[in-house]
């Protein structure tokens, strides 16, 4: 039992958990009894918790750090790996998986500790992506170079784990086609430079497997007009209709390779 809202498989560190979501006092009385009951049975006592009349708020978001002496990095803390400069205009890969709908965070890459202490080194934990849906998919990833990961409806639910968009970055994903997006996790796939590309209807995805080979000519003038897209199956000859509906700072964004890249030139204007 938690009495915090990470319940996805393999979080409790066994690939068949089962993890029930519950208050601290329930998890404290089925600690005691070995059961889930209602805590007011032992005479545990919810707290009355009020609210403060008001709440410090700091939006400036970057503090200025204060300290001028050597900074020492422990040996899972490593740099950032190298990223896209650009967005390819032409998009030609292969499908390394397919999954289904409401994939969350924590199926791309998962939590738990043992993960979760390799956030500083992406080399290290993007080896666990797909890690309890399959185990494959990054020795796919690293024979081909990279690819193409197709999704349903939701993909990137749960989480705003920005991890889940950065290693796929580092594996050499270049693109997610999907039915339709998590607002955040698409998001941080566009900072992170893979194009998050949604098809016109369920029956585009059927006419994609794993393995095939797909193609998009002019993602940049795509991506400056929002113009739909098409994709074509190199594999079975099938047209694909999709579309990138963008805004215009994610078109900069991914025209730039990534959001660090937009930042750094922005502040060179």
């Amino acid at each position: 039992m938690r009495s915090f809202p990470r319940n996805w498989e393999g979080r409790s560190g066994t690939e068949h958990d089962q993890v029930y979501l519950s208050s601290c006092e329930t998890a404290t009385a089925a600690a005691i009894k070995g059961e889930i009951i209602d805590p007011r049975d032992l005479g545990i006592v919810f707290p009355n918790i009020k609210p403060p009349s008001s709440y410090v708020i700091d939006d400036s978001m970057i503090v200025a750090p204060k300290f001028s002496g050597e900074i020492r990095l422990g040996p899972n803390i490593k740099m950032l790996p190298e990223m896209p400069q650009i967005v390819s205009d032409q998009l030609k890969e292969k499908v390394v998986i397919k999954v289904g709908d409401n994939i969350s965070t924590d199926h791309i890459l998962p939590g738990g500790e043992e993960i979760m202490s390799l956030r500083s080194n992406i080399e290290a934990i993007s080896e666990y992506m797909f890690r309890y849906l399959d185990k494959g998919f990054v020795i796919r990833c690293k024979a081909l170079g990279g690819g193409i990961i197709i999704g349903g409806k939701n993909y990137g639910q749960g989480s705003s784990r920005e991890h889940a968009a950065i290693a796929p970055m580092h594996l050499g994903i270049k693109a997610v086609f999907a039915l339709s997006f998590a607002r955040i996790h698409r998001s941080n796939l566009i900072n992170w430079g893979i194009l998050p590309i949604e098809f016109s209807s369920k029956e585009e995805l059927e006419k994609i497997s794993v393995g095939d080979e797909l193609e998009i000519k002019s993602i940049h003038n795509a991506l400056k007009s929002s113009q739909p897209v098409e994709a074509v199956n190199k594999t079975n000859g099938k047209k694909i209709s999709c579309s990138l509906k963008l805004k215009e700072r994610e078109k900069q964004t991914l025209l730039k390779g990534n959001y660090l890249n937009y930042i750094k030139q922005s502040l060179k204007k």
